[in-house]
This record gives C-alpha cells, structure tokens and sequence, in this order.
C-alpha cells in the first residue's frame, strides 16, 4: 500500500476514477485526494471530515461531484473540481461505507452499527433520506433499515448495475432485497459448496 505524509494510506477503501478518467479520488485517512491521471499531481486535498473516512462515490446525478461518508457520522458533498464541500448531512451515527443508486431520489444507503453501537458487532444497511435545504450544513436524521445483519466489510454488500436489487453476504448467507418487489431472497451456502464448477 501506498503510504503518505502524515502516515495516512491510500489503500484503505477503493479509489474512485471520474467518468472521463481524467481523474482519480483518493480516501487518505480524514481527507480526500484528487490526482490528474494526465499530470499525475494531487489537484485537490478535499478536507472536513473529523474522522476516518469510510467511503467515496461520485454524485449519479452530476458527476462532477463526490459523496463521502465517515466515521464522523456525517456524509459530504463535493465539487471535486474545485476543491469545494457543498453541503454536509449530519446523519449522527458512524458510517462504515456508502453505496449510491441513480434509482434512489434524494437518498443514500450506507453500513451502520446496530443502535450505534459497534461493540454489538451487528451492522445493518440502512437508506438515508438527504434533505434538501438551501444550509450548507444539514440534519440527515431519516434512517431506514433496509437490509440487517450484514458485514461491516463494504465489500460484501453490492447494489444491482441500475439499482433495482442490493445484495449482502455474511459468513455462509447471501441475502438479496428486490426494491421494486419489495422482496427478500436469503441463500443459505454450505461450506462444501463447489462455487464456480458446473
């Protein structure tokens, strides 16, 4: 892994590249770096989080922007070009990663701890509602449970290519949510299954 000044690595979550990959966004410890992939310099160091920061994504509806969350308990708005925090949602509770759908209006989905409380080791996916509001700094308070008892691990839980399905594994289950049908699938693996062989 990549180690930076200050002792921050870049390895921690996965890097984000822009639509045009003429860009790559960075998580380092509290901040955010924005690299040309042309120049290979850092353009930006996006900062005000107060804490790790858990997860990037770029903005489905404007791709010029990125969402951060933290464990902070806050998710940010960026414009990324600019170097610039549009708009923080004070959601109050740690934020272990972040997922976007373009089909979700107005909302995120993100890995949170059961009641807060990450001693319980119970982590639940949850939507929260961004609110929309003319203040730079706003109160994201509107959580539902969407999926319960998933990993704390982002990279066991995956949204369907244009957002009609979220998929969650934890240790030998895979539960699947179909939004539109409002339907969940739980599939039971066995230890001996053999994956991948017909």
């Amino acid at each position: 892994s990549a180690d930076l000044c200050g002792g921050s690595q870049l390895s921690y979550r996965r890097a984000v590249f822009t639509v045009d990959s003429r860009y790559l966004l960075c998580v380092s410890g509290d901040f955010i770096k924005v690299f040309s992939t042309v120049t290979e310099e850092c353009l930006h160091v996006l900062k005000g989080h107060s804490n790790l920061v858990t997860g990037i994504l770029l903005n489905p509806k404007n791709h010029l922007q990125l969402y951060s969350c933290s464990l902070d308990g806050s998710i940010k708005l960026w414009d990324f070009m600019d170097g610039i925090l549009i708009k923080t949602f004070l959601v109050g509770c740690k934020l272990f990663a972040m997922y976007v759908s373009p089909a979700a209006e107005d909302s995120v989905f993100a890995i949170t701890p059961h009641k807060n409380n990450e001693a319980s080791e119970i982590f639940h996916l949850v939507s929260v509602k961004l609110p929309k509001s003319a203040e730079q700094e706003v109160e994201a308070k509107e959580l539902s449970v969407i999926l319960e008892d998933i990993s704390q691990s982002p990279k066991c839980t995956a949204l369907g290519r244009e957002g009609e399905f979220v998929a969650s594994g934890k240790a030998l289950r895979l539960t699947v949510l179909f939004f539109k049908k409002k339907e969940v699938l739980r599939f039971p693996l066995s230890a001996t299954d053999k994956i991948g062989r017909a």
